[in-house]
């Protein structure tokens, strides 16, 4: 769905756009020209961690050149539903499940101590807007239709002169749910995902570029939350290949079973535990 604040609710996604996404250097020359700020946030596990680094407080010299960056720049969070950090190469994982990740996080500053405050989709967002624990706001799966936080991150940037826009696959994120309403313009279905809510990332991503292109010379803040690698698993073959044989530096111990009569192995090695 397509809404703006206080207008008319049509389905934007019906349309067919016929819409090609850019070409590779295109996107490149867009994201160091446009995005100055990109926020990577990894939903539903405590993110991983990597080899230790000197802090970075407001009076390293490394910042300077962030903040100045940071200054006129626009914001673009983006989440990944459910992805596990320790199953990303930039923290330590050994497939090369994220090379575009990995080579924007060589560009950029990390965090090995963010953390979901709850393993569900709705109530963990309404964390991410409002910066308030679970057991504070109250939301778990809907929001009334009355509620009003003291704070949103969406409502501040409005209050500051920013367009505020919303772009969810997973309508548990979105005001399909009452989680939202503060944006100005918010592109998302109404129908849960096991019902087919959702819609693939290149559609997402099309949504977002049509956008984008009305209002790349205002001052903005996007948000924009991908439903893979969240259920359903329909990841395409190349990625499901990447899992045909064990990571490189496993070791499988002899086989273990289970007081339930399956049976696993369970690997020996130093590097992030699962598949």
């Amino acid at each position: 769905m397509a809404s703006a604040a206080g207008g008319e609710t049509k389905d934007t996604l019906a349309r067919g756009l016929p819409r090609t996404l850019p070409s590779r250097p295109a996107k490149r020359r867009f994201c160091y020209r446009c995005l100055a700020a990109i926020l990577v946030i990894i939903a539903g596990f405590a993110v991983g961690r990597r080899e230790a680094r000197a802090p970075v407080t407001p009076d390293t010299p490394a910042a300077v050149p962030f903040r100045k960056a940071a200054e006129a720049a626009n914001i673009v969070l983006i989440v990944i539903d459910a992805a596990r950090a320790d199953h990303l190469g930039c923290y330590g994982y050994p497939r090369p499940t994220t090379p575009t990740i990995d080579r924007l996080a060589a560009h950029s500053a990390t965090f090995t101590n963010h953390y979901c405050q709850i393993p569900m989709t709705a109530a963990s967002t309404v964390s991410l807007f409002t910066s308030q624990f679970p057991d504070t706001h109250g939301i778990f799966y809907q929001a009334p239709p009355d509620w009003q936080p003291p704070f949103t991150l969406a409502g501040a940037l409005s209050r500051a002169g920013f367009r505020t826009a919303l772009f969810s696959s997973n309508p548990s994120a979105s005001p399909a749910v009452g989680i939202g309403r503060e944006f100005g313009e918010a592109y998302h279905r109404t129908k849960p995902v096991d019902e087919g809510g959702s819609f693939s990332p290149k559609s997402l991503l099309i949504q977002f570029d049509t956008w984008l292109e009305a209002n790349r010379h205002s001052r903005f803040f996007a948000y924009l939350h991908f439903l893979p690698p969240h259920t359903p698993y329909d990841q395409p073959d190349h990625l499901t290949r990447l899992f045909d044989s064990p990571p490189p530096g496993y070791t499988a111990t002899p086989t273990l079973r289970s007081p339930t009569g399956s049976t696993f192995t369970t690997p020996t090695s130093a590097t992030p535990t699962g598949r």
